[in-house]
Order: structure tokens, then sequence, then C-alpha cells
């Protein structure tokens, strides 16, 4: 069976390539983003019934298939949330990376070798 190869919107996108020893493939999760502090970060503050999934769609409406971006929102807290199926409590602040950001540097495929906040210098000038 070959492998998946994971999507370019995928967090596993930018994963390294393992080869296990039984010939199968396995993704390595790649280094979280984290919060960057920008000036166009949306600062969200959650209502009942919100999830990752819901924010996801909420801000990136613009994109196809907005909700497979819950994990950008997820890796972008002060401290990453590693549930995306976690309740979150209303009125908690969710700092949400704008599609810019999700596209210039989150998305980015330079992010394998280069440190995202030298991203930020580069592409949001």
């Amino acid at each position: 069976m070959g492998a998946v190869i994971p999507n370019e919107t995928s967090r596993y996108a930018l994963a390294d390539e393992v080869e296990l020893e039984d010939g199968s493939i396995m993704w390595t999760a790649p280094e979280a983003v984290g919060r960057l502090v920008l000036t166009d970060d949306i600062t969200h503050i959650v209502v009942s019934g919100d999830t990752l999934f819901t924010l996801a769609m909420k801000y990136y409406f613009d994109l196809a298939r907005p909700e497979q971006y819950w994990w950008a929102i997820a890796d972008y807290q002060d401290t990453p949330i590693s549930d995306p199926l976690a309740v979150l409590a209303a009125g908690k602040s969710i700092i949400i990376p704008s599609t810019r950001t999700l596209q210039e540097i989150i998305l980015n495929e330079d992010r394998r070798e280069v440190d995202p906040r030298m991203l930020v210098s580069i592409y949001q000038r």
C-alpha cells in the first residue's frame, strides 16, 4: 500500500517523512508556529458552542474547506491546544492568526528551514 501524502493545507504538509522498518511511511508533525504577536492577529472571545472547527470556518471562510485550518488556530495560542475536540471555555480569549499570516507564514514552505519570525520580517512589511 502506498503512502498517503498530506495535502498542502494539512498540518503535516511541512512535516518530515520517515520510513519505518516495516517499509511503511510515517509523517512527523512539524513544530508549531506559536504565537507571533502581529498587528493583524484577531482576538476572539469564545461563546458557547465555539469549537476550533467553527472558528476556522468563521475566520477563514474565503478559503476552500476552511474548517481544515483548525490546527493553525490551535497551534497559535500562547499554550497550544493539543485536542481538536477540546471544549473551549466561554469567555476565554482565543488569538486567531489572520488569513494573511496563515498563508504567508504558517503554510509557507520556507518554514521547513526558516524560523517563522524570520518569515514575518520577509513577508509582512
